[in-house]
């Protein structure tokens, strides 16, 4: 198959912050006992009053904060959740929410555990809150869990305040705690403190503290911890202190990287024309200048330099300079492979790099895609050939068309706009009609009109000279006759090869305004009704009459076109019945009451444009009464070629 839409227009994305994980170990970690927590009153309340078990995802951040990576390199994010149940997880995705030990549970990665627990609403004021408050660059995002208590703690018996806070300028996650209260029915409770880092399952990358009831205190816990099930003891004696603060640093600030994302739409690549390449370049953390960036793109596969420099200049392609969308003017070789992918690179001292691709289907003929059809138009088109088209069908258009179920390979397009409203016929049996050398000889045409969101097939061909003995030497050309047409409304017509078949090819269009409109009603003892097929010449016309008593004698008749109409009798005449009127032929109506001719029309090019009215009259068959006259409605005809 042909590339997809997304795939011909070249996306492929990769983004540079990895998210590869180093041991979140490499954290350091120290307590200190600082001042009061001061509690935020702005921002958003995420819970009030009554609430258990709920997650809230997708929360700005407020800024680039850097979690885990590789090598130094940070994990950029901007945005968290946060569990009612004392901990936040550095993702825009969801999570359960009952979820209590984040640490060990194989659901969960990239969280920061202040106090992860069974928590619940203590009291009416209880709530949980995010806001971020500071200035660039060292602002804090912070989240608070206002009077939060223990499910298993009886009402009224405990109440606990803490919050975590990130720091923009350091990458530094602290846990704060207020005041916590514990009073009667209240006997211990635990819950997980510490970070985890990018693997929720197994759990080997955490870091986090403990207690126990015999030793270790909040101000003095347990650490390395070996087991992620590993708790902090809360009971009698055994809280932190108000201002007491648990932070974790990383050994080393994230460097800053770049973000490399291809931009707008890259058109398929054809050889004969220069391709713009573009792609979106940006900071990790954001809004860092991007001054003595190199961006380049490696195009040795399409026979260029592996070092092929992009700008952000207003040259080469780029529009618009200093806007952080670096671009290049590539020149492909003249052969290619169909298929190409195309790195991209942002680099700078004191920056990890930024990489992206550009996938690249390959075009010689421009032709070979629906978007870039050739315009053709009525007589003969051509000669054409597909031999140099991609082998396969583009999406949307390899559809079977009889009498075989063949797609068809290696289509291409073409895009024809009738001038009159009428009639058409599509062919490639031109040429020589028989095997030479070079000649695609068997074929298959599919025509499609677009409906404003997609093309839509209206007519397909294969094999149209088993029918009719003249299409090419062994009747496998395709031909398309009488396809209704409207002016200045086009069709895309598609031809393509049956199996391996490829060569050259003529397309010929033969349009035709050819009309035979019924107007008018019959009238009489017994109406008849008219029709005629489009008098095209060279060609048979069939006339038809219907609703004739049985055996009745009926006559057909035409005239030059006349208004206004003459009434004899009761029936309104659509002939110049006081002019120059001819008898076509008399004939009489079978036992049902119908009648037909098939005509020969000569291929006389005076007759084109021609226009005649014919109406069809039966008379009785004793005697002569205008009343027992029936008649037709009118027929217009306009002769086409």
């Amino acid at each position: 198959m042909k590339p997809t839409f997304a795939k011909i227009l070249g996306i492929s994305t990769l983004f540079a912050a990895s998210l590869a994980a180093q041991q979140v170990s490499d954290y350091n970690f120290q307590r200190r006992a600082a001042g009061a927590l001061s509690p935020i009153t702005g921002g958003t309340v995420l819970a009030s009053g009554s609430f258990d078990d709920a997650f809230f995802a997708d929360l700005p951040i407020g800024f680039p904060f850097p979690f885990g990576g590789a090598g130094g390199q940070g994990a950029w994010v901007t945005k968290i959740g946060v569990s009612t149940n004392g901990w936040l997880r550095f993702s825009d995705q969801g999570a359960a929410a009952n979820i209590y030990n984040p640490i060990a549970s194989p659901d969960v990665a990239r969280v920061a555990a202040p106090f992860a627990a069974d928590l619940v609403s203590a009291a009416a004021n209880s709530e949980i809150r995010i806001e971020t408050i500071g200035v660039a660059p060292t602002r804090i995002c912070v989240v608070q869990w206002s009077a939060v208590k223990p499910l298993s703690a009886p009402a009224g018996s405990a109440s606990m305040t803490f919050q975590a806070r990130l720091s923009e300028s350091t990458g530094k996650i602290t846990f704060k705690y207020g005041s916590w209260s514990i009073g009667p029915g209240f006997t211990s409770a635990t819950g997980s403190v510490g970070i985890k880092g990018n693997a929720a399952s197994p759990v080997t990358d955490f870091d986090t503290v403990a207690s126990t009831a015999s030793q270790g205190t909040w101000a003095s816990p347990i650490r390395p911890v070996s087991s992620p099930l590993s708790t902090m003891y809360v009971a009698s004696g055994k809280l932190p202190s108000s201002g007491n603060e648990y932070i974790w640093e990383p050994d080393a600030f994230p460097i800053a990287a770049f973000q490399v994302t291809t931009t707008a739409a890259v058109l398929p690549a054809f050889t004969s024309v220069p391709q713009v390449i573009t792609a979106q370049v940006a900071t990790l953390p954001s809004g860092l200048p991007l001054s003595g960036t190199e961006v380049t793109i490696d195009a040795s596969s399409v026979g260029s330099s592996s070092n092929y420099p992009m700008f952000d200049d207003g040259t080469w392609g780029d529009a618009v300079a200093g806007d952080g969308i670096y671009s290049t003017t590539l020149f492909l070789a003249a052969t290619q492979p169909a298929y190409a992918v195309l790195p991209i690179r942002a680099r700078r001292a004191g920056f990890t790099d930024g990489n992206a691709s550009i996938s690249m289907f390959i075009y010689i003929l421009p032709n070979d895609i629906p978007g870039a059809p050739i315009t053709v138009a009525r007589g003969r088109n051509g000669p054409y050939s597909n031999t140099m088209a991609l082998n396969a069908n583009e999406p949307g258009f390899a559809t079977a068309c009889g009498p075989f179920v063949n797609p068809g390979w290696k289509d291409l397009f073409f895009l024809y706009t009738p001038a009159y409203t009428g009639t058409v016929s599509i062919s490639t049996c031109g040429g020589d009609a028989i095997d030479q050398p070079g000649e695609m000889s068997d074929s298959q045409l599919m025509v499609y009109t677009h409906n404003g969101t997609a093309y839509v097939p209206v007519a397909c061909n294969e094999d149209g000279g088993v029918e009719t003995g003249v299409c090419g030497f062994r009747g496998w050309q395709a031909r398309i006759l009488d396809l209704a047409t409207t002016a200045n409304v086009p069709f895309m017509i598609r031809v393509s090869g049956y199996v391996g078949n490829q060569g050259y090819f003529y397309l010929d269009i033969g349009e035709s305004n050819a009309i035979a409109s019924n107007f008018g009603v019959g009238c009489g003892p017994s109406p008849l009704s008219l029709s005629a097929t489009p008098p095209r010449i060279g060609m048979t016309g069939t006339i038809s009459v219907a609703g004739m008593p049985a055996g009745q004698i009926g006559s057909l008749l035409f005239s030059a076109p006349v208004a206004p109409l003459l009434n004899a009798g009761p029936c309104p005449y659509y002939i110049d019945l006081l002019g120059f009127t001819a008898t076509l032929v008399n004939f009489n109506g079978d036992a049902n009451g119908n009648w037909s001719i098939t005509v020969p029309l000569p291929n006389d090019p005076a007759l084109t444009t021609m226009e005649f009215h014919m109406q069809a009259m039966a008379t009785p068959t004793v005697g002569f009464n205008a009343a027992q006259i029936s008649s037709s409605n009118g027929v217009l005809l306009k002769f086409g070629n």
